[in-house]
């Protein structure tokens, strides 16, 4: 799936953490075992002076300074977990700012029973009073999202999910007015062009399935609809660039 993100936001996460990226590791392990090491050195071994220092400031130096790796070695494997930042995490963040809050899958279906198939299957959707392509949320997983789609369409369109075949055609990004948020939401359209058995009850210019209405409109048609040109004419645009 693709992503939108803004530059600047990325360019300051990276900056934010670029001193975590990489870190995925404790770290620390063989600085504390060298301490240790040196301590157990300096506890029980023994010492001979060095020029003016007799053998307890010697000792008491190697003493400190074990002590000091231990120190160090154990901040270091401290900042190490709480800084762990590996390419998972990296990439979890980077999804954080994805602007694309409605990943959609479009399905164009063509009036194929027709010699010369020119108009598109719309229905009614009642949220936006406009007639829109057959649409379904958009799963991150190539294999499911199509699953679904043949599924949805299949139970919505009463036909045998067996017999219906869907190609991807083409991905979009449109900025859309939400009449229900009452603010511009940015969709991310990935379009699909479905092939399924259209029987005598679809032949209809306008039909019912369900309580839900349907209707064949060719490109000139959704053009001139008031309610499509103000709502959803660039992804009619989008669809008829596509597949025409």
């Amino acid at each position: 799936m693709k992503l939108l993100i803004d530059e600047d936001k990325l360019k300051t996460l990276l900056a934010e953490n670029k001193d975590k990226i990489g870190h995925e590791k404790i770290e620390g392990y063989d600085d504390i075992l060298s301490a240790v090491s040196l301590l157990l050195s300096a506890v029980t071994g023994t010492f001979s002076a060095v020029g003016p220092f007799n053998e307890k400031i010697v000792k008491g130096f190697f003493l400190v300074l074990s002590l000091l790796f231990l120190i160090w070695g154990c901040k270091l494997m401290i900042k190490s977990i709480q800084n762990k930042y590996g390419h998972k995490q990296l990439m979890t963040d980077i999804k954080d700012l994805d602007e694309v809050t409605h990943p959609f899958s479009l399905v164009a279906i063509k009036n194929t029973f027709e010699e010369f198939p020119n108009q598109f299957l719309l229905y009614l959707d009642s949220k936006w009073d406009c007639w829109f392509f057959p649409n379904y949320a958009t799963k991150e997983d190539e294999i499911e999202n199509r699953e679904n789609i043949i599924e949805r369409l299949s139970n919505e369109l009463k036909v045998d999910k067996s017999s219906i075949e869907i190609n991807l055609c083409g991905e979009e990004t449109h900025m859309k007015y939400s009449p229900a948020d009452g603010q511009k939401k940015c969709y991310y359209h990935k379009l699909y062009q479905a092939s399924l058995p259209l029987g005598t009850e679809f032949h209809l210019k306008e039909f019912e399935i369900e309580g839900k209405l349907y209707r064949w409109m060719s490109k000139e048609e959704m053009r001139k609809n008031n309610k499509i040109i103000e709502k959803n004419l660039e992804v009619v645009e989008f669809v008829t660039d596509v597949i025409g």
